[in-house]
């Protein structure tokens, strides 16, 4: 599969010896445009005409009948306003979303609450030309985006994109500029960090430890209690908490250097080696 968010050259020859350049999942700006087709239904055309990697040579997707559809893969979590180009002068066009392939529906999207659904996004066309999601529809973190003619015409896409709205404090050609890291010698380790760093706050990182299932409890306990300027030294012990969510929620508020230890869901803590730096 295309690399959805391949590093500036400036910026790879000033990292190319960082161990954690692979785990830079930032995009390169701010306008992401889709890398693959998931799903289609219905009558329609062109569908990879939308993708980033067609850029220069799109004629346009073109859905023909009501209810046809597309579902793009943006190759990872991504989030802010859907935008698009027209050459339609009417109709209706809806849109969805969801992180994960097992929601993908062109009815609804992955709910953004414990229960139930979320609405389509609608844009009811009433010109060629630039459409936008307006500002209280900013969409939060999503990998699929499903696109639906909701009218009895044909519609025709010529250009789709998201305006990324994460790190909102960086400017938008500095997004992959890392100024804190973490590596270790665990693989493993470092992918769950890693993961945990992407959605947590600026200003915050991820708890470096995986708890055991038996005494779980929820880690943003310890928000605004360990901070971006808190220190260990030495060994980090596993923090014997739960959390009830995913592991995105393990949200961790230290900085450290130093050896440390992290607990498996089962069997002992495990030693690691890392080294730290400020976060981003």
């Amino acid at each position: 599969m295309r690399v959805l968010y391949p590093t500036p050259l400036l910026f790879a020859t000033a990292v190319a010896a960082v161990p954690y350049q692979q785990y830079i999942l930032a995009p390169p700006s701010r306008n992401l445009r889709p890398v693959a087709v998931r799903l289609q239904s219905g009558s329609l055309s062109a569908a990879t005409d939308l993708l980033d990697s067609q850029v220069s040579l799109r004629q346009g997707l073109i859905l023909g009948t009501f209810n046809s559809s597309v579902t793009y893969d943006f190759g990872k979590n991504v989030a802010g306003w859907v935008n698009f180009n027209t050459t339609s002068n009417g109709g209706a066009l809806g849109f969805t979303f969801t992180e994960s392939s097992l929601w993908i529906s062109p009815e609804a999207s992955d709910a953004t609450a414990d229960a139930g659904s979320d609405a389509p996004l609608v844009f009811n066309l009433t010109a060629a030309g630039h459409y936008a999601a307006p500002i209280d529809r900013e969409r939060g973190a999503f990998r699929y985006l499903t696109v639906v003619n909701l009218g009895h015409g044909q519609v025709s896409i010529n250009d789709l994109w998201v305006h990324f709205t994460a790190m909102p404090h960086w400017s938008a050609d500095s997004l992959r500029n890392y100024t804190g890291w973490f590596h270790s010698n665990d693989e493993k380790l470092n992918r769950v960090w890693y993961a945990g760093e992407r959605f947590a706050h600026p200003d915050l990182q991820l708890v470096l430890t995986m708890m055991h299932q038996s005494t779980r409890d929820d880690a943003l306990n310890y928000l605004n209690v360990i901070t971006s300027n808190s220190t260990v030294i030495g060994t980090l012990d596993c923090i014997t908490k739960k959390c009830q969510s995913p592991l995105g929620r393990y949200r961790a508020l230290l900085q450290a250097s130093g050896p440390g230890t992290y607990c498996m869901p089962s069997g002992p803590p495990r030693t690691h080696s890392a080294n730290f730096s400020s976060p981003i």
